[in-house]
């Protein structure tokens, strides 16, 4: 069996606007759009769009394969599967991998794995971030990967992003005020048509749920002493008739064994009944890091996942909890907003600036109007939430008696206007199946940069419910609602 990375290999990594345009289509075909997915094939037959789209790439020969056969390939199949059974988010894991290295094993790695259902990861069948990691000026390490992701086999597309994070002296990342990872991304860029496929890249991204998550994940636990890897070479005949079709055999990979984890979830924390957060609390398994100068047994140091224990002294009655996660009410939704954090990293390295700038402007602009739509709620006396680590990861809730005002803010211009509003409509929607119960309404809002002119983009939304503001009209949106 092939792997993401041997295709790679064999068959190079694609990145045109053809490419991105075809991708979208097995996302609507997984999402089983049939009408929107047959439109859009027949689009693609258009020759003149073809050629034109064919023609938009960025500069550049690729992936370098020279720099590639130097990494050690690791596959995070069992990692992947393991969140998505039991539904461990992005948030979940942040807070589980603020405190441990998570620093590259290995100074090139490749991290692949298949995704687990129809929706993961855009639709894509599979996904591999390539990461390089190198000891930065100002102490710890900077650590880069590049996302690949595969609809179709053999025919791989990437890099779609490139992100880039600060890891201190201990190799635990560097986290914002929020306790989120501080990184930056990077997006292809083609020179002669500007932003068209950074913008297609950027929503790509967006989707690619978990991707960044099962990544870290996969490094901190390829950390833990207790967590083994078994190393997997490929068959025989199976490679040697690789080698004669692409000039290269398959390559020998490593496989993460999680059992150190989910036997002391699913045993004693009843991970698979109760859900993560539930087992977490009642096994308090956890990673733990033993230093030089306090060494386990004496003589023992690193990282370990740490099975159920308990502290304190029977003898004198009390027992305290190492280790401890508390999900929240059934009737609760969200935590209190207090503002982003609208700066980035600085840059390392002058490679794709002008899309490094795109990007972090279309950041700021997202958090500035976020910004203001949070200050006009607490003016108007709301209190505006931002989403628990357990809940679909909307950008602003609200509640007015029994209705929860759930808000996807997007920056916004006259060349991507159509792309992003889709978008949003697409994930309140999903914010809205995720979060209604019996006792509460949700209602969607979509707030933009700039007001949206599109009438079919209005029209869409005033016949599914969805509010569509920005920045001027965000005062008439709350006192409509609170009158």
């Amino acid at each position: 069996m092939t792997r993401l990375f041997d295709r790679v290999l064999a068959h190079g990594s694609r990145i045109s606007l053809y490419d991105l345009l075809e991708a979208y289509a097995h996302v609507l075909e997984r999402k089983e759009d049939k009408v929107a997915a047959r439109e859009h094939a027949e689009r693609l037959q258009n020759p003149a769009l073809i050629q034109f789209a064919k023609a938009v790439r960025p500069q550049g020969s690729g992936v370098r394969t020279d720099v590639w056969k130097q990494a050690t390939v690791v596959s995070a199949d069992n990692v992947v599967r393991y969140l998505a059974q039991h539904r461990l988010g992005e948030g979940d894991l942040r807070a589980m991998l603020a405190n441990i290295a998570v620093v590259p094993a290995y100074e090139h790695m490749f991290v692949e794995a298949r995704c687990v259902g129809p929706g993961m990861l855009a639709g894509a069948s599979a996904f591999g971030w390539f990461v390089m990691c190198e000891e930065h000026a100002d102490g710890g390490w900077q650590m880069t990967a590049a996302l690949t992701l595969e609809w179709s086999k053999g025919h791989p597309i990437g890099p779609i992003a490139v992100l880039h994070w600060r890891l201190d002296e201990r190799g635990r990342y560097v986290a914002d005020e929020t306790r989120e990872p501080l990184q930056q991304a990077q997006f292809p860029e083609s020179p002669e048509h500007p932003g068209v496929l950074s913008d297609l890249c950027e929503s790509f991204l967006s989707m690619a749920d978990g991707a960044a998550g099962a990544l870290l994940m996969t490094l901190g636990m390829m950390h833990c002493k207790n967590v083994q890897t078994d190393t997997i070479q490929p068959e025989v005949k199976q490679s040697q008739r690789h080698q004669r079709r692409h000039g290269q055999p398959l390559t020998r990979y490593h496989v993460i064994d999680v059992h150190p984890v989910t036997r002391t979830l699913d045993t004693e924390g009843h991970a698979k009944r109760d859900g993560i957060g539930v087992a977490f609390h009642r096994c308090r398994g956890h990673f733990k890091t033993f230093r030089p100068d306090a060494p386990l047994f004496g003589k023992l140091t690193g990282q370990y996942w740490w099975n159920a224990h308990q502290r304190g002294d029977h003898r004198n009655g009390t027992t305290k909890t190492a280790y401890r996660v508390h999900p929240p009410a059934d009737d609760h939704v969200g935590v209190v907003y207090e503002g982003r954090l609208a700066e980035l990293l600085p840059s390392y390295g002058a490679a794709e600036e002008g899309s490094l700038d795109r990007s972090a402007n279309a950041k700021a602009a997202h958090d500035a109007v976020q910004d203001q739509l949070a200050a006009a709620l607490t003016e108007a006396g709301f209190t505006p939430l931002r989403p628990a680590p357990h809940e679909p990861q909307y950008d602003l809730a609200w509640q007015h008696g029994n209705e929860l005002w759930i808000a996807e803010v997007k920056s916004t211009t006259a060349s991507n206007e159509v792309r992003q509003v889709r978008a949003a409509i697409g994930q309140v929607l999903h914010y809205r199946s995720e979060l209604a119960n019996a006792g509460r309404t949700v209602r969607m809002v979509i707030a933009t940069e700039h007001p949206v002119n599109d009438r079919a983009l209005i029209e869409a939304c005033r016949t599914t419910d969805i509010a569509l503001t920005s920045p001027a009209e965000f005062n008439q949106l709350i006192q409509a609602q609170a009158s």
